[in-house]
């Protein structure tokens, strides 16, 4: 009945059945899964991506699956012609010197859109034996080009058992065949650091007396300066606690006006006294100690301990571009080796600010782990890494690779492509832009080199 006494009508059956079966038939649609449309595949038949390619010509070629066939294949907005073989397209490429990147998009035919982004490195480069030959053999020295044009070794020993030596080389930038003049060091150090200040004095931070200095009474303490001017080197006074450590890293950072910038240098890892008080202990350093250095004369800025950073010791810290303005940019790494044939690899960004201090910021790893190698960088945000060792002092490497800031990868060189010798604690000078001069180090059978080499790249065209 309804609320007018008028007896309520039932709504016809056949209309009840109509409902119920448009339900069902909703709920049975509610319940079948959304499939997105497959999108085409692609898969990089030539050349290997993963590796630097020796030369800047090449073909791309590409396979790309599709459930419903392939359309069309674009490579940077150009079309990719097809083979004979079903799926796969190619054309011939110039690539850039450093890194290229190549954007593929697929098209199936009912209009369905895959998009790859791929990155492929080409260096024409190419290993020579360099003119330079050390008076005699040296590993863990330093080796800087002066503003000046001359090129300074300094320190280092005759393999990783011996003592450090006090000899320092100068070459003239013109003639690395000529004999270099000699001169001596305050005090013998190897594992040390050498820092070209913008007046063009060389600093010399840090370092032992040998390779693996059993106790804190081998670490060198004492700060000198190299003057080119008077060929001399003096001593430099520390205000705090003593620099005790070696296989370190030390960045420059300037701030300021660039006349008269405030110069503030950063020492990260190596070996040292990990504890000053109440006995000081040896280990491996994990912090980054800030000095100011200012009137001749070096400010520890902040504790004793800095902050606390992963431990670490003979690895690089490679500037990837010019300062610009209060912020720096440096790839830090190397790996950390332990007695049962385990390694830990550490390898980030730096990030220097004036206003918010070091940011670190990860990066990929590198192919071949690896400790006291040599890293240059040649040109803005491209970090060459040389040689190096792994688990023992005789597993010397010959193994090199590049690495590309901008996409923050690095990219493994052929067997082939790799040092002439193999080497570790070496150095690696960019020369001009074109050329890396790599000097000494420990041989396979852990003896000190004489010898030199050249990794130059083909940047014309």
């Amino acid at each position: 009945m309804t609320d007018s006494g008028i007896p309520a009508q039932r709504p016809p059956l056949r209309f009840v059945w109509c409902i119920v079966v448009l339900v069902a038939g909703l709920v049975v649609g509610c319940e079948r899964p959304f499939i997105e449309p497959r999108k085409p595949e692609l898969e990089v038949l030539s050349p290997d991506l993963s590796t630097v390619l020796p030369q800047r010509e090449v073909l791309l070629e590409v396979r790309v699956t599709s459930q419903n066939g392939v359309d069309s294949v674009l490579l940077n907005g150009i079309p990719l012609l097809p083979e004979t073989e079903e799926g796969v397209f190619s054309r011939p490429l110039k690539l850039n010197v450093g890194v290229t990147t190549l954007v593929v998009r697929a098209f199936d035919l009912t209009g369905v859109e895959s998009l790859d982004t791929l990155y492929a490195v080409a260096l024409p480069s190419e290993e020579k034996v360099g003119e330079l030959r050390l008076p005699e053999p040296r590993g863990g020295h330093t080796a800087l080009r002066m503003a000046d044009g001359r090129f300074l070794v300094a320190g280092g020993s005759e393999s990783p058992t011996q003592p450090a030596s006090k000899a320092a080389w100068v070459y003239s930038g013109a003639d690395l065949r000529s004999a270099p003049a000699e001169y001596f060091m305050l005090h013998r150090r190897t594992e040390h650091t050498a820092t070209l200040l913008p007046d063009g004095r060389v600093l010399m931070l840090g370092g032992c007396e040998i390779t693996e200095p059993p106790t804190i009474n081998e670490l060198v303490e004492d700060v000198e300066l190299f003057d080119p001017g008077s060929s001399a080197f003096v001593p430099v006074p520390v205000r705090g606690d003593p620099i005790r450590r070696c296989g370190h890293t030390t960045i420059l950072f300037q701030v300021g006006r660039q006349g008269s910038p405030d110069l503030f240098l950063y020492l990260y890892g190596g070996r040292g006294d990990v504890q000053y008080r109440p006995q000081p202990r040896m280990g491996i350093r994990s912090d980054i100690r800030v000095f100011q250095f200012r009137n001749d004369s070096l400010v520890a800025v902040g504790p004793t301990i800095g902050p606390n950073v992963d431990a670490l010791f003979d690895h690089t810290s490679t500037s990837i571009q010019t300062q610009i303005g209060n912020r720096g940019d440096y790839l830090v790494g190397g790996s950390i080796y332990s007695t049962d044939q385990t390694y830990d690899e550490i390898l980030f960004q730096e990030v220097l600010t004036t206003t918010n201090g070091i940011r670190i910021e990860s990066t990929g790893s590198m192919h071949v782990h690896r400790t006291g190698h040599a890293a240059a960088r040649m040109v803005e945000g491209e970090i060459l890494i040389f040689g190096g060792r792994m688990f023992s002092l005789t597993s010397a490497l010959r193994d090199n690779e590049v690495f590309y800031s901008q996409i923050r990868r690095f990219y493994s060189m052929s067997p082939e492509r790799g040092l002439l010798q193999k080497r570790w604690g070496h150095t690696a000078t960019n020369w001009d832009g074109t050329r890396i001069l790599i000097v000494g180090g420990y041989g396979e059978t852990g003896a000190a080199l004489q010898t030199s080499e050249w990794f130059e790249v083909d940047r014309s065209g």
